[in-house]
């Protein structure tokens, strides 16, 4: 039987296409990069999408569950976690991709228009001439409730400690950068409005 050698190597998000500017060597210098947030399991979710070494999308699993945590990882009630572990190279295996090149992107996000995993869905109803706003609906929110989760989502666009951009995830690996977010209400709905 035919063995395989994996080489993990981390790419720059920019662009799958570059390779990364930080080598084994640098990285020993490096080290670790600690941020002060956690990863929930009832709020975060982990996307994989699994590349081609042209860039195309071999395959999108958006509710990947092939992280653990170390041991090291505080795992306190609500809080959530505060170390995970990835490993490409068993998750390579275990998709089947066991010949050529390929690349593995790992997305972590929160959505911010539910308190889980699930909800907060929204079709796009209107996109601007210049395709930089978006006037989205939903049925899975109700007018009271899309107004509360923008009003957070405000606040923290307009706290320094939170962050000044968000991503818009439109599904299959495909986000933008979303830069404000308001509401608007016609003929009795409320809409979503998103700059992006």
């Amino acid at each position: 039987m035919a063995e395989f050698v994996y080489n993990i190597e981390q790419l720059e998000l920019d662009s799958l296409a570059q390779p990364s500017k930080i080598t084994a060597k640098d990285k020993t210098l490096i080290g670790d990069y600690k941020i002060d947030n956690v990863f929930n399991i009832a709020q975060s979710r982990v996307s994989v999408g699994v590349y081609s070494i042209d860039n195309t999308l071999l395959e999108f699993i958006p509710n990947f569950k092939g992280y653990t945590f170390d041991g090291s990882a505080e795992i306190s009630g609500d809080r959530g976690a505060t170390s995970v572990v990835l490993d490409p190279e068993k998750d390579i295996k275990e998709l089947n991709y066991s010949t050529g090149d390929i690349r593995v992107l790992y997305n972590f996000t929160n959505n911010l228009f539910s308190e889980t995993q699930k909800g907060g869905s929204f079709f796009i109803s209107e996109i601007s001439s210049d395709r930089t706003e978006i006037k989205a609906s939903t049925l899975e929110l109700t007018p009271e409730e899309i107004v509360s989760y923008v009003e957070t989502l405000r606040k923290k666009l307009e706290d320094a400690s939170y962050f000044s951009q968000f991503r818009v995830d439109f599904g299959e690996n495909n986000f933008a950068l979303g830069i404000n977010a308001s509401t608007l209400v016609e003929n009795g709905v409320t809409y979503l409005t998103l700059r992006l």
